[in-house]
């Protein structure tokens, strides 16, 4: 909690004027424990009380859904069965889209809603730029840990990448990495011709330096990333 605390002092110290934040979850560890709710909330103190906070469902708060949907007030336009799971806003010329990739492979007869919702809601927005947040990185930093990922990649990046998505922001792997825009699978040259993506839950827990990928940017580990 004290290096998450330094990193939204830094953040509020450096940008001010922030409006909003976005989280790809894991917000605490064992999702059935209060304590530790009581705890990230008295940590963000001066932060989240002053600006929004839109989580994405970590795999952490998937065990148990109690707690986190009692304890956030998310947009309720997702689709039928999954709402809060799946939700989307505006903000300014930009378009944000917050899934729930635990949900993948496990949805059953929701599936297939999940995916029209994902495709009719970013075919639907005018804005200019499209951002999608989820947890499960469908290109990630370790390959031991990639079936939610994977079927990520197989599902919801396709849709991604004809809706016009521009980044996307994902977690659970922690380390920070950006990729380059990446479009079926290969490097593109320019940020327009496909995703870019960002993946956080960078702190004082990290990954090992296991693997290298053509497709990572910048990579960065432990306090470095914050």
């Amino acid at each position: 909690s004290t290096v998450w605390k330094g990193l939204l002092d830094n953040a509020l110290s450096n940008y001010p004027d922030l409006k909003f934040a976005l989280q790809g979850g894991d917000l605490v560890n064992v999702t059935t424990d209060v304590s530790q709710w009581e705890q990230f909330f008295n940590t963000e103190t001066g932060m989240f009380d002053r600006i929004p906070f839109m989580p994405a469902m970590g795999n952490h708060e998937f065990d148990d859904t109690s707690i986190y949907l009692k304890s956030f007030d998310l947009p309720q336009n997702g689709p039928v069965g999954l709402k809060e799971h799946h939700y989307s806003f505006d903000y300014g010329n930009a378009h944000f889209v917050v899934l729930d990739s635990n949900l993948m492979g496990s949805e059953g007869e929701l599936s297939a809603a999940g995916l029209s919702w994902l495709a009719n809601d970013l075919q639907n927005s005018a804005k200019k730029w499209k951002f999608v947040m989820f947890h499960h990185p469908p290109y990630g930093v370790d390959s031991r840990d990639v079936t939610q990922g994977n079927l990520v990649k197989a599902s919801w990046v396709p849709i991604m990448e004809s809706n016009g998505v521009d980044m996307v922001f994902v977690a659970h792997q922690h380390v920070y990495m950006r990729t380059y825009p990446i479009c079926d699978g290969e490097i593109q040259e320019k940020p327009s011709q496909g995703i870019t993506y960002v993946l956080g839950d960078a702190s004082n827990k990290t990954y090992l330096k296991s693997e290298t990928h053509d497709y990572i940017a910048v990579e960065k580990y432990g306090t470095d990333a914050t």
